[in-house]
């Protein structure tokens, strides 16, 4: 009931529904997404100043075992599209170079938490990224070491009332 309720008290405006429609139009209707909240471990200070950024060497072990995981994700799912969302545009890039397949919501990645000192274009981001998510098939949370089990595309799957699972990683 939850994804029903959410549905008759919000809906997109037309300038934001003007963006969903954009992203399906090159993503298709069918996909699976995939989201990762790394809360600046890899350096990308997209929000608070007090979440720790990992050595370097640390860095690419996460970065390398949420690649595994990703690609395990991609075995499950084979030959669905998969849309990655994800607070770190350093993980982007390297998907972007390793699994040059993924597709990614363009935009300035950030955190809801830091609206005040974030762009319009970069909270449509987020709100796009948000329906997406809720659109697609499938939503898998995958969380490593020191990472967040975000409620974001948990609750996104909810909206949109799509199968959502949560793949911890060591």
């Amino acid at each position: 009931d939850w994804g029903e309720l959410y549905g008759e008290l919000f809906r997109p405006t037309a300038y934001l529904q003007q963006y969903i429609d954009d992203c399906k139009q090159g993503l298709g209707e069918e996909y699976v997404a995939v989201h990762l909240r790394f809360m600046n471990l890899l350096g990308d200070k997209t929000e608070f100043d007090s979440d720790p950024t990992l050595p370097r060497a640390e860095q690419e072990s996460l970065t390398m075992r949420a690649l595994a995981s990703l690609r395990e994700v991609m075995q499950r799912n084979c030959g669905k599209r998969i849309l990655l969302a994800t607070d770190s545009a350093t993980f982007v890039e390297r998907v972007r170079r390793e699994q040059p397949e993924v597709r990614f919501i363009p935009g300035e990645i950030r955190h809801i938490g830091t609206a005040q000192h974030t762009s319009d274009g970069a909270v449509v981001k987020m709100f796009v990224d948000y329906y997406m998510i809720a659109g697609a098939e499938r939503v898998y949370n995958l969380v490593g070491p020191g990472m967040w089990p975000s409620a974001f595309p948990e609750y996104a799957a909810k909206i949109g009332r799509c199968p959502f699972e949560r793949i911890s990683f060591k």
